[in-house]
């Protein structure tokens, strides 16, 4: 199991790599001068390069489970497509948007995600497609998002 949820917010990306033996954790924060206006061109360089080291530190992921409070996470999802040399877009099995929480409760609701799509259930079955698969967008709500 390569499992990464990744908590994205504006200058900062928490990850937590699921391993058989347990979970690690890193913080990305983002270093540059962000300017005042959203849509200034070095805005949209400075997110591109801050997205290409944390595609670079998930190289390897089977499954990407994005949660965070706002767009962050969409962001993402489309750098992932925009730039498949990663190979990462189609790891993507799923988008939460969660307000704050704390470590602990970011990873029991991943939990909650992953269970219902069979991942850390008793007994996962990679043979069976899971429901986001199904539909073929990727990505998926579940009912823990209500």
């Amino acid at each position: 199991m390569n499992t990464y949820i990744l908590w994205i917010e504006r200058d900062c990306v928490k990850w937590f790599h699921i391993e058989r033996e347990g979970t690690k954790e890193r913080v990305l924060h983002r270093r540059e001068i962000r300017h005042h206006t959203s849509n200034a061109p070095e805005n949209l360089k400075n997110t591109d390069k801050f997205f290409h080291k944390v595609a670079e530190s998930i190289q390897g992921a089977e499954e990407i489970l994005l949660v965070g409070p706002s767009l962050g996470k969409e962001h993402f999802r489309d750098y992932l497509e925009k730039h498949r040399g990663f190979g990462l877009a189609g790891k993507v099995v799923g988008i939460l948007t969660l307000g704050p929480h704390t470590d602990n409760q970011i990873l029991a609701r991943s939990r909650e995600f992953f269970r219902y799509y069979d991942v850390f259930g008793e007994s996962p079955s990679r043979d069976k497609p899971r429901k986001a698969e199904t539909e073929g967008t990727g990505t998926s709500t579940s009912p823990v998002d209500s």
